[in-house]
């Protein structure tokens, strides 16, 4: 198995450990039980697009815990802590998407089977900010994306319409074929 990347973790000064039985959750796609990570929280990039004021200033810990009876992680701690004798405020605290920072994180512990690898698995795991979106995708490219997204708690057809480039609406007819096609979504 194939840990997908965490070298953007490291360039930014973060950390990330994994521990626990790895659980499938999709074809070729398996999860640690548990996730920690931690870092400036000034680097991450969703916060450092948001411009929070002073959150430069602190350091973020989160833990994430996979419940294999919904098939997806649960936030089971957030931890903030000031740098340099500097004060956690409301508007530090105010600023901090802990699902957003999840959504960031985990699936930089995904690992993947060498035969399961596709650009889809690829994209979700490393981020698809930026990328151009996979134009010529197919339903099981659409099911993929969904389930990766459900497990980090990623609102799934937002997920699927920013891969592939499509409307709300058009991802939702993507999904209902791949459901009806017999994906697992």
């Amino acid at each position: 198995m194939t840990t997908l990347s965490t070298d953007d973790l490291k360039v930014i000064s973060w950390t990330m450990e994994s521990e626990g039985p790895r659980v499938e959750v999709h074809p070729g796609v398996s999860v640690p039980t548990r996730v920690r990570a931690s870092g400036p929280c000034g680097n991450i990039p969703i916060l450092r697009s948001a411009k929070a004021e002073g959150i430069d200033d602190v350091d973020l810990s989160i833990t994430a815990v996979f419940d294999p009876t919904l098939a997806q992680y649960r936030l089971a701690s957030l931890a903030v802590e000031a740098i340099d004798g500097r004060e956690v405020n409301g508007q530090i605290l105010r600023g901090i998407p802990p699902y957003g920072i999840m959504r960031w994180l985990l699936p930089r512990a995904f690992h993947v089977e060498p035969g399961s690898y596709t650009e889809a698995i690829r994209r979700y795991a490393l981020g698809f900010e930026g990328l151009t979106p996979i134009l010529a995708p197919d339903l099981s490219d659409v099911a993929t994306v969904y389930r990766l997204a459900s497990v980090v708690r990623d609102p799934p057809s937002k997920a699927v319409a920013q891969m592939f480039g499509f409307q709300p609406r058009t991802a939702t007819n993507w999904i209902k074929r791949a459901r009806e096609s017999g994906y697992a979504l």
